[in-house]
């Protein structure tokens, strides 16, 4: 299922070539029209080594300093809407995974974001896993250090539960932070996956974000349907989405958005 939807986490642990392409059109009340693309290359290359992938990929300030927000249905629970576009940059690195096992994944990239000036940066991500029954619990780490934004460290805890052959059941708690930023940012997210075919499968979630600044308060709620299937050969998918956020800014008024996307990986 995590495949399906091609979460961050799945694309994080996989030590394989691919070209992934999305576009998506966001549509909010009263607010504008959000068009998004991204685009991420990733090759390897087993004669030099079977550890090293080279990754061109499109990234923005807001989301790589805080690693733990992540894509699909998933970007419509963690992260605003639109905030990708500010400052959207790419960047190519060089992934070499120092270890590969069921339980441990841990890696290390070195890079450089195309920005004025340049910006070099090295990244460390550490994942540990646990498995009880139908259980699989992880715990997350990730170290940024850019030239440009210092470092930041991000925290995390998913925990899964298979419920048969078609549904899964996913809670994600994560907490990140930033030398540039004086405050702790994290978010707590449910998810119901199911499969419907195949080819077919939905997911409901509701997820929170907060903010730790002195205080601790929670800044936004939202709940998201996403359905997703492929329409050819095993590499073109569409996506639909609908939800509902809640605001803090907005006294947590209720704000709808519907969002279609086209997501290519192959």
């Amino acid at each position: 299922m995590d495949s399906f939807f091609v979460n961050e986490d799945f694309e994080e642990d996989i030590n394989d070539s691919y070209i992934r392409f999305n576009y998506r059109v966001t549509f909010e009340e009263a607010r504008q029209e959000v068009v998004e693309t991204d685009i991420k290359v990733r090759a390897k290359f087993p004669k030099i080594s079977k550890k090293a992938n080279l990754i061109l990929e499109k990234i923005n300030e807001d989301e790589d300093s805080n690693s733990f927000l992540t894509n699909d249905d998933q970007t419509l629970v963690k992260n605003e809407l639109g905030d990708g576009l500010k400052n959207s940059r790419y960047a190519a690195a060089l992934r070499y995974f120092l270890l590969e096992k069921k339980r441990w994944n841990i890696s290390a990239d070195a890079g450089m974001r195309v920005d004025v000036p340049l910006d070099p940066f090295v990244k460390f991500r550490l994942k540990r896993s646990f498995f009880y029954k139908k259980n699989e619990f992880s715990l997350i780490q990730k170290i940024n250090y850019y030239r440009i934004d210092e470092l930041s460290e991000t925290s995390e805890f998913i925990w899964t539960r298979d419920m048969g052959d078609e549904n899964k059941l996913k809670f994600e708690v994560s907490l990140g932070w930033e030398e540039k930023s004086p405050k702790f940012t994290g978010n707590h997210t449910l998810s119901f996956l199911h499969k419907l075919s195949t080819r077919r499968a939905i997911s409901y979630s509701i997820g929170t974000s907060y903010i730790i600044k002195e205080a601790a308060y929670y800044n936004r709620y939202q709940i998201a349907t996403n359905y997703r299937q492929l329409i050819f050969k095993d590499w073109i998918f569409v996506q639909g989405a609908i939800g509902t956020i809640f605001r803090k800014e907005e006294d947590f008024r209720s704000s709808e958005y519907i969002s279609m996307a086209i997501d290519m990986v192959f």
